[in-house]
């Protein structure tokens, strides 16, 4: 992509070419009237048509770009934002996500985020998907990964043993 400036400098550089040419042609209106001159006129003024259309099409790319580079920054900034309000956290042993701090949370219950999918620049709130009396496992549906890990409160069931009778 050529430099703006550059670009504007030539389509300027055409302009001056053509006045010349237009006023070469009043100068000699009279007894040039020579389709040779006339040809090269109209050749200029498609060319300069030409890088007309040329620099309007890469402007508005330029504009484009400028928007979509807007809106990147604004999302970058939001996610800057809402990304301070989590921290990492040992939820089980050896499984981590990212957790509301306390001071952040507001009226927004307890979760946890995706350590994945928080890295990556998304909020993904991890589901409960299977809780078992002895397992409890979170899924995440924006990568589908799952963090699984045995409840705490899980206690294994009292089997008595029954002596063997002989007969």
């Amino acid at each position: 992509m050529s430099d703006p400036m550059t670009i504007a400098a030539t389509g300027l550089a055409s302009f001056n070419h053509v006045t010349n040419l237009v006023k070469l042609m009043l100068n000699t209106r009279d007894g040039a009237r020579d389709l040779s001159q006339w040809n090269n006129l109209q050749a200029e003024i498609a060319s300069i048509q030409t890088g007309y259309l040329a620099l309007t099409q890469q402007n508005m790319t330029l504009l484009a770009e400028k928007d979509d580079l807007k809106k990147e920054i604004a999302r970058f900034e939001t996610w800057e934002t809402e990304r301070e309000r989590y921290e990492l956290k040992e939820v089980a042993p050896e499984v981590f996500a990212f957790v509301i701090k306390e001071s952040a949370k507001g009226t927004e219950p307890i979760h946890w985020l995706c350590c994945h999918c928080y890295n990556q620049g998304k909020k993904e709130i991890l589901c409960l998907s299977n809780p078992s009396h002895y397992e409890k496992t979170y899924a995440c549906h924006g990568c589908n990964k799952e963090i699984s890990f045995k409840n705490p409160n899980y206690q294994e069931p009292y089997i008595a043993h029954t002596p063997d009778y002989e007969d």
